[in-house]
């Protein structure tokens, strides 16, 4: 990095990659939309309308948590590695996979996918449970969550059958 502009080159590389659509193509589709919608090699991807849906149910499984868990010094600390942990994947993939694919100094980071984030989603967790506590019972939480993955493994099934397997 020392080489190529040092922490201004970094800065303008992070800003180009994370908020630059004109200049990282990926940004829209894999990198971000890419964290819930995508399978296989990017060629299927779940309908927008349904990626939606499964954050507003994620968000909800999250408020029904008990709030009394968290304290909020563990809510901050563990939403702020979510960002440090985005920052940590796109370095990574400048300094290993970039110089590979557009060669030293490029202006962007590429080959970040979101469903390398994907996992790190569970760190909100605190921060949305301490907002508030939706008191629902559990067995109603517990159906909402099997009706929610069943309906998304079908809308799944409806579109990788079709694609790998045409009759």
């Amino acid at each position: 990095m020392r080489d190529n502009g040092g922490v201004i080159h970094y800065i303008q590389v992070l800003s180009n990659t994370l908020l630059k659509q004109h200049m990282n193509g990926d940004l829209n589709t894999i990198l971000t939309i890419g964290m819930f919608g995508y399978f296989g090699n990017f060629t299927i991807q779940l309908p927008l309308w349904l990626i939606f849906v499964n954050i507003c149910i994620l968000f909800l499984i999250f408020l029904s948590s008990e709030e009394y868990f968290f304290t909020k010094d563990f809510a901050t600390v563990s939403s702020l590695l979510f960002p440090i942990q985005v920052l940590a994947t796109v370095t990574v993939m400048y300094l290993q996979w970039t110089p590979i694919v557009l060669g030293k100094g490029a202006n962007i980071s590429v080959g970040s996918q979101g469903r390398y984030f994907t996992p790190f989603l569970i760190l909100f967790l605190p921060i949305i449970a301490n907002l508030g506590n939706l008191k629902m019972k559990q067995h109603k939480l517990l159906t909402i969550t099997v009706v929610t993955l069943l309906f998304n493994y079908l809308i799944s099934l409806y579109l990788l059958i079709p694609f790998y397997w045409v009759f």
